[in-house]
């Protein structure tokens, strides 16, 4: 209803504006007729006074006083027509002009336009520009790292290891046509180094899809010509193959892959994930012994080591994460220091470094919810509820995975603690479908309920 008002109102102040436009006209018009009326008649009451002072006779006299005659005449018959006819025309024709105009484009709006798309709430709008915030900041450390590093090509653009750190960073950021470039000139700077040519390789897959296949194929068997063992360019050898749909094949080598793996390799993980997706799409069975081993049990975590070793593993930590705060964008590392500060029963570490690692996963739900619940057990660990940190984290989780129960459960926690009783309560009420009706946290949530309906 709004939109169609706010319809009629356009028409109407268009039809205005033009009919204005054409009244004005008509005025102008109408003094330019009066101002030469008045030159007209100066013009005889001069030729009067040259006759008396002898300076024409009278045959020049009634020869000008003729031609001013005509002239005046054509000028009150053109005015005479316009006042009978034209100021009736425009009256007319101003508003229709205006009607017609404001209507095209109505026209317009209603075949190009949406007219009947539901308008987006303040709240979903305030959502969206608060992921889109979380979105930046999770960004910014690997944004400060790429400035970081292109100030040092501006003081040595020869540097082959910067180029290809800048290309990692750029993939990272979504950038792969960029990566591209400046890893072809690391690999233009230093040809014999297999991993850049393998992170070329990556680029070209992700930038260039099917028409970048030969290129991308090229730099990566180049990288096992000059380190046969290189895990990168033979994950991605394999991913040229499922690209052209030859996932038989791109199974089979990711399952190669995999048995020549070392133990505890960091990229077994996502190289499996791999697998066993393309294993479920071709519905062939994935190897058993190629699957993930169960974590042994830490009795007692450090507790169980010596006190060499838990000098040892401290050194360690600290190491990895000075190297980090120098790399913010090592996703792998990242995962490793949360996986080492939980080991060490640090949880306040670990909240920070599943933060990070959320930081560099802003669309998988899974990484923000570890990060929120990291903060709560940390919280915990100190004695508090509900940290303030783990609110956003919750949030996004839930943008990403609408069915997340530990987000919606803790999110309506927040609610409830501020009062806000309709907010917890639309949190909450998806959440008894949802959880079977004799589970612990169900009975809990319906006292929950019942306390606000109090």
């Amino acid at each position: 209803m709004v939109l169609w008002i706010g319809i009629l109102a356009l028409l109407l102040v268009v039809a205005g504006g033009l009919s204005l436009a054409l009244f004005w006209k008509r005025a102008a018009s109408a003094d330019r007729r009066d101002h030469l009326l008045e030159v007209y008649r100066a013009q005889l009451d001069e030729v009067e006074r040259d006759l008396k002072r002898g300076l024409i006779d009278e045959t020049a006299a009634e020869a000008a006083r003729t031609e001013i005659a005509r002239r005046i005449l054509r000028l009150e018959e053109e005015g005479g027509e316009q006042a009978a006819t034209g100021g009736s025309r425009q009256r007319m024709f101003a508003p229709l002009l205006g009607i017609a105009v404001a209507g095209a484009a109505l026209g317009l709006y209603l075949l190009l336009g949406s007219p009947d798309t539901p308008g987006i709430p303040y709240a979903e709008r305030e959502a969206e520009r608060r992921l889109a915030e979380q979105e930046r900041e999770a960004q910014a450390p690997i944004v400060e790292a790429r400035r970081a590093i292109e100030r040092e090509l501006e003081e040595n653009p020869e540097d082959a290891g910067a180029w290809a750190r800048l290309g990692q960073i750029q993939i990272q950021l979504g950038e792969p046509g960029r990566a591209m470039s400046s890893l072809r000139r690391a690999t233009a700077l230093a040809p014999d180094e297999a991993e850049f040519h393998a992170a070329l390789g990556e680029a070209l897959l992700l930038a260039g899809g099917l028409q970048a296949l030969p290129e991308a194929r090229e730099a990566l068997n180049r990288a096992l010509e000059i380190d046969a063992g290189n895990p990168r360019a033979a994950f991605f050898l394999a991913m040229t193959l499922v690209e052209e749909g030859r996932l038989e094949e791109g199974y089979e080598s990711l399952i190669a892959l995999l048995r020549r793996a070392p133990p505890g390799a960091s990229w077994q993980t996502a190289v499996r994930a791999t697998a066993q997706d393309l294993a479920a799409e071709l519905g062939v069975a994935f190897p058993d012994e190629l699957a993930a081993p169960a974590a042994p049990p830490m009795a007692g975590g450090l507790d169980s080591m010596s006190e060499e070793q838990r000098a040892m593993v401290g050194q360690m930590v600290e190491g990895l994460a000075a190297r980090l705060a120098e790399e913010p964008g090592d996703l792998e590392g990242w995962q490793r220091l949360a996986r080492s500060y939980q080991v060490m029963g640090e949880a306040e570490g670990a909240a920070g470094a599943l933060t990070q690692v959320a930081r560099l996963q802003p669309g998988v739900a899974q990484a923000q919810l570890d990060a929120a619940i990291a903060h709560v057990e940390a919280a915990r660990s100190r004695g508090e509820a509900l940290p303030p940190e783990a609110e956003p984290l919750f949030e996004r989780t839930l943008a990403l995975q609408p069915d997340s129960i530990d987000a919606r459960f803790f999110l309506g926690e927040y609610a409830f603690k501020r009062g806000e009783t309709e907010t917890a309560r639309d949190y909450w009420e998806p959440l008894l479908d949802q959880l079977p009706a004799d589970s612990d946290i169900g009975a809990f949530l319906r006292r929950r309920m019942e306390a606000l309906d109090g």
